[in-house]
């Protein structure tokens, strides 16, 4: 079956998606945006001035939307302003550069906020003409070569874009073979509603008429900092490429920055879960630490057999014997149990979505819009088209082809004749939809909110499993059955495995991730962090572990019922905890320094995000779903504040600064589920007044937000912002900076220490980012 990186969704503790990322404004990375708002107040350093003299110096420019660090660079287009249909979005000067391996260009638009907007670019290289399109909901752009004909190419794997007072791009060659350079030949900008005339409008064209793009020697960390090989070096039969970034390269941190994994749990990323013809069971890990094992659901084993790169390799199918075929960057690689492959042969129209039962290979088309027979030379035979983003693919004996697609929710049958019939609908906006036959000749679907279902292939009826819904995962995303007709789930929020006997309707935990992926997370006095952490059943208590930097665990509160939802550490050294005991117990909880025992707090409990306040010496803790402040301390609840948020929220989060200002971080609760929109909002707020005051911003296109808020010891605020994956930090006065992507699938907390370090958790394990 078709897998991509599973993103999920909780209600009441984990929320989270799958697909895409808006990019919110945010101001540039200089060297003042390193030192704390109150040394930027008083005249801090200011950033060097780019350096145009050919010697290699660091790339100035930061993708985010904002045109202020292009100041100097030389204007490749000025084009006249007023020439876009009925004047709006008129697309005017113009700036673009080489630098090494990158393309940087920006556009200045007097309006580049409409909803509904996609940036069409051509280049030109060697006699042949690339096109790579953007808009909101394809925020990696995707890749078409248009020489002759188009041939789609894929979503893009380096290059990056942002949307906020003007269109900014950074155009990866490697997206385009590595070419010696390339030539800006069209820029288009297109509104309405896709795809098709009139709907789709051509609002305004730049025709730079192969003006070249200004060749500048800027060093270019975030390219540098990868090794990877040359494509025409790679023959058909040997090698595929397996080069990997660096942790740096890999989440896009700024200059004189790096990154560690301090904790790996025993099966970190876990993706998606493939079973061979014979009924050996493999395992796709995600990025950054991509890779391939295989399991034994009889012993829980978890064994590493292949490394893979971040990207490309996110899909796979059972394939004969005990092989399965991966996916990897336009490879189709059949893959053994030992770790050995074979290139099947090569996919650049799309990525491998199953095995048919005559095993014929059927793929699913770049832009996940329809399904294909994969040729071994590179050619596709279409069988379908015309959805709007592809999750799943299955095919029986009799050539019925069934289809999940996550943009309206639906599974579609599509007989052998090519009737197309919709068994359900909206289920979920734009989240995981996985199915598939079981032993028993039942059809079988699992969604995060319906769960694991039988789905009537004729009605449409769905029939609840009863047992499926495990207490250990949160959104059992990918299913396989064993030869006895259990049911092996793998939930990627938690990086856990469980298994459900049909027949009994008992669960059972296979693998468990040890707590790494959680909302409890601070940073000690002394610069250690505490993590909350819990992994399911007796057999595994909570417990709050700590970390230091040279990668030393130690367990300081042990054999707690439940799971923690958030810790939050006093500057003596003394511990606020709350823990939930689901269907038992709900309460907060005093550890005084050097101790071990919980000392419960009279009158408050529930509590799912705690913060402590040096300047009152007091504890302040929010409720899911609500709109209050909790004042508390270790004698009990102090006060209770009504706040005003902009809309009734979701997820309610609190960080205290340094100096007292308490920040929530809140989401709207009528759309956090469904979407397709959903508002979220970082917000200072005055307890005593009951005002908010929004700091910073931003809505999501699509449903199941989750994110998570710390008020660092240097006066930033640092926001982890799910399902882009992203850490945004911000500043008191509402400056932003995304300070790293491309992290692990749904990161939980993040904190930072006295030092600037900062540390975030998730199913991959525990990170550090920190200044070199």
């Amino acid at each position: 079956m078709m897998k991509r990186a599973i993103i999920l969704i909780l209600v009441c503790l984990f929320v989270a998606a799958c697909s895409g990322s808006d990019t919110a404004p945010a101001d540039q990375p200089d060297e003042a945006a390193e030192e704390s708002p109150a040394e930027q107040e008083a005249g801090g350093a200011q950033p060097a001035e780019p350096d145009f003299s050919g010697e290699p110096g660091e790339t100035q420019i930061t993708i985010d939307g904002k045109a202020d660090d292009w100041a100097g660079r030389e204007i490749v287009v000025d084009d006249p302003a007023g020439d876009g249909e009925a004047g709006f979005l008129d697309l005017t000067t113009t700036y673009a550069f080489q630098n090494q391996n990158a393309l940087y260009f920006l556009i200045e638009t007097p309006d580049p906020t409409l909803p509904l907007v996609q940036f069409d670019m051509e280049f030109a290289s060697d006699g042949r003409r690339f096109l790579i399109s953007w808009s909101p909901g394809n925020p990696r752009g995707f890749r078409s070569e248009i020489t002759s004909g188009f041939q789609e190419i894929g979503e893009s794997q380096y290059s990056s874009y942002a949307l906020g007072d003007a269109f900014e791009a950074r155009i990866d060659l490697r997206d385009f073979e590595l070419p010696e350079r390339l030539e800006l030949a069209e820029v288009r900008v297109m509104v309405g509603q896709c795809c098709q005339p009139p709907d789709w409008r051509e609002a305004d064209r730049l025709n730079p008429a192969g003006t070249p793009v200004v060749n500048e020697v800027d060093a270019a960390a975030v390219v540098a900092a990868v090794d990877e090989p040359d494509p025409e070096a790679v023959q058909f039969e040997g090698e595929v490429p397996m080069a990997r970034p660096s942790l740096a390269g890999w989440f896009e941190l700024p200059p004189g920055y790096n990154a560690e994994l301090l904790f790996a749990p025993p099966a970190p990323d876990l993706t998606a879960i493939v079973r061979s013809e014979s009924g050996l069971f493999y395992l796709h890990h995600g990025p950054p630490n991509a890779g391939i094992s295989v399991f034994d659901p009889e012993t829980a084993e978890v064994t590493r057999i292949l490394d893979l790169p971040p990207r490309g390799a996110e899909f796979s199918a059972g394939g004969p014997g005990d092989t399965i075929y991966v996916w990897n960057g336009g490879y189709i690689m059949q893959v053994s149990p030992d770790g050995s492959y074979e290139v099947w042969g090569q996919s650049h129209m799309g990525h491998i979505g199953t095995v048919a039962p005559d095993g014929r290979l059927i793929g699913v088309y770049h832009g996940y819009s329809g399904i294909y027979e994969m040729q071994p030379n590179n050619e596709s035979i279409e069988i379908a088209a015309g959805f709007e983003r592809i999750w799943d693919v299955i095919v029986t004996e009799d050539g019925t082809i069934y289809v999940s697609d996550l943009g309206p929710g639906s599974v579609i049958r599509i007989d052998p004749d090519g009737t197309q019939t919709v068994l359900v609908e909206g289920i979920l906006h734009l989240d995981p939809m996985d199915i598939g036959f079981g032993p028993d000749g039942s059809f079988y679907l699992n969604t995060a909110i319906d769960g694991f279902v039988r789905l009537d292939t004729e009605t449409g009826e769905m029939t609840e499993v009863p047992g499926s819904q495990s207490d250990c995962a949160v959104h059992q995303a990918d299913f396989v059955f064993d030869d006895s007709g259990r049911v092996i789930f793998v939930d990627p929020t938690w990086s856990v495995i469980t298994r459900l006997d049909m027949e009994t309707a008992e669960n059972a935990t296979l693998v468990t991730n040890m707590g790494v992926n959680t909302w409890a997370l601070d940073a000690g006095p002394d610069d250690a962090i505490y993590v909350g952490t819990w992994s399911c059943g007796a057999e595994y208590p909570a417990q709050v572990v700590r970390y230091t930097d040279d990668g030393n665990r130690e367990v300081v509160i042990d054999d707690v019922a439940g799971y923690f939802n958030d810790v939050a550490l006093t500057p003596d050294g003394g511990m606020y905890v709350s823990v939930h005991d689901p269907g038992v117990d709900a309460y907060a909880a005093y550890i005084a320094p050097g101790s071990d025992t919980l000392a419960r707090i009279n009158g408050v409990g529930g509590l799912i995000s705690i913060a402590f306040d040096p300047v009152s010496g007091h504890a302040f803790g929010t409720y899911h779903g609500g709109d209050k402040l909790i004042e508390f301390s270790q004698g009990g609840k102090i006060a209770e504040y009504p706040i005003s948020l902009p809309k009734a929220a979701n997820n309610f989060f609190v960080g205290v600064a340094p100096d007292g200002t308490l920040y929530v971080y809140a989401d709207e609760a009528e759309r956090a589920i469904s979407g397709p929109q959903v508002d979220r909002w970082v917000l200072r707020v005055d307890p005593a007044a009951g005002t908010t005051e929004i700091v910073y911003d931003i809505t999501w296109e699509g449903c199941c937000v989750m994110s998570n808020i710390d008020a660092g010891p240097q006066g930033y605020l640092y926001w982890l912002v799910n399902p882009e994956f992203e850490i945004h930090r911000i500043t008191p006065e509402g400056g932003a900076t995304i300070l790293a992507r491309n992290l692990p699938v749904d990161p939980g907390a993040v904190t930072a220490d006295s030092e600037g370090d900062i540390y975030f958790v998730c199913a991959g394990g525990i990170y550090r980012i920190y200044q070199e």
